[in-house]
């Protein structure tokens, strides 16, 4: 993502000698915070960092550039994507309370302490990047304790790409009250707070990740459950032959639904999955070929007869009818 680094920010020296950040001001809602302010390596976002509401501490200060004109208090809707060093370990309670346009954080694998309600009405947020192997202790459990709307969590290596991406549904819960009484018991529903079970202290639990997945695609609609699959297959860390077989069946079945929401996405990686692992049939593929035509998609529909080509040893037999730009 493009994110800008020129801000001014409002900090606090801890006993430790270490930066604990306050509040950012800046241009965009794009937003890299750096490791060290002011000498001191920034370890801790503090209480309602991001947020509208806050209490300044005597002792804070801010910094200064050189020109900071036109500059906001960058916090709430002005707040959509936010790049935290790895040297960041703490985040305070409703640190990004009512950052409803926020969509994706990133960070490293040191988080050790997540405040309350750090992401409350959060809606917009939907990916959470982890600069750490898969395998590796990080913040990702912390964080999916408190998000119970539907997240991806994804485990990216050195040079920024993938090595895994998992998908989270979306869960709620809720007190029933059962008999006379008035005694309550806790409810969950949706297949997501399952899957948040799949740890072992803070490393995932890819085989019992997986594990779950037959429910998901029982209860979960396609978009959700072929999301899941489609992300396992894409990028396969620690995925079994067995498992990896229960995603590939699922897609096969739902593979014209699923080419089709790529499609309204434009989304070509996933296309080239679909095509590469021969999830599609072929007559389906060529309707998907049409379709990419019709809307007058250039790049998708030269890229997915190539992969007609390349994938499936050329055509179906199908004529197109194809639009000329």
């Amino acid at each position: 993502m493009s994110i800008q680094e020129r801000c001014e920010y409002l900090y606090q020296v801890t006993p430790e000698g270490n930066a604990k950040l306050l509040a950012v001001r800046g241009y965009e809602p794009l937003i890299r915070l750096p490791e060290s302010i002011e000498g001191h390596p920034l370890t801790a976002l503090g209480e309602y960092g991001f947020s509208r509401l806050r209490d300044i501490p005597s002792d804070a200060v801010w910094t200064k550039t050189e020109d900071s004109d036109g500059m906001q208090l960058l916090c709430g809707n002005a707040v959509e994507e936010v790049w935290l060093p790895d040297t960041v370990a703490e985040i305070g309670a409703l640190a990004f309370y009512d950052c409803r346009k926020l969509r994706e954080v990133s960070m490293g694998a040191g988080l050790t302490s997540l405040g309350s309600d750090a992401f409350m009405n959060c809606r917009a947020l939907e990916r959470v990047d982890l600069r750490c192997g898969v395998d590796e202790p990080s913040g990702a459990k912390l964080i999916l304790q408190q998000v119970r709307m539907q997240m991806e969590i994804r485990f990216c290596l050195p040079d920024g790409s993938p090595e895994a991406a998992l998908l989270y549904p979306e869960y709620t819960e809720g007190y029933q009250e059962i008999g006379p009484a008035h005694i309550f018991a806790l409810q969950m529903e949706g297949e997501g707070f399952r899957a948040r079970q799949c740890f072992r202290d803070r490393v995932v639990d890819l085989s019992a990740y997986d594990d779950v997945f037959p429910r998901i695609a029982l209860e979960e609609k396609t978009i959700v459950a072929g999301k899941m699959a489609l992300l396992r297959l894409a990028w396969p860390a620690g995925l079994t032959e067995e498992h990896r077989l229960d995603y590939e069946v699922y897609v096969r079945a739902h593979g014209y639904a699923l080419a089709c929401m790529q499609l309204e996405m434009r989304g070509l990686s996933m296309l080239q999955l679909l095509c590469e692992l021969r999830l599609l049939a072929p007559g389906e593929l060529a309707e998907i070929i049409t379709a990419a035509s019709r809307m007058e998609w250039a790049e998708g529909t030269a890229a997915l007869m190539q992969w007609q080509k390349q994938y499936y040893g050329g055509s179906t037999g199908k004529r197109y009818d194809l639009i000329e730009w």
